[in-house]
């Protein structure tokens, strides 16, 4: 079983809480903090995808440059 959701380069976590009864996630390998929730696998997967097209749009507009999504470190010696 596959515990994360892939669209564009993006991974999101997937979870579920049994005292919302609500499947949960969160982007992952970013700097901020973007979450989504469905109230099926169908919902969770649309959420899950609107949220990385906002944070695209939203990273962006706010740097006028391309969203980086991985915290990638490059290490010379």
């Amino acid at each position: 079983m596959k515990d994360v959701m892939e669209y564009k380069d993006f991974i999101g976590s997937v979870r579920y809480s049994a005292v919302d009864d609500i499947c949960y996630g969160k982007l992952e390998d970013i700097e901020d903090l973007i979450v989504f929730e469905g109230d099926s696998v169908k919902e969770l997967n649309s959420a899950f995808k609107r949220a990385v097209e906002d944070y695209q749009d939203h990273v962006k507009k706010l740097s006028n440059r391309d969203a980086s999504h991985t915290m990638k470190a490059s290490m010379s010696g």
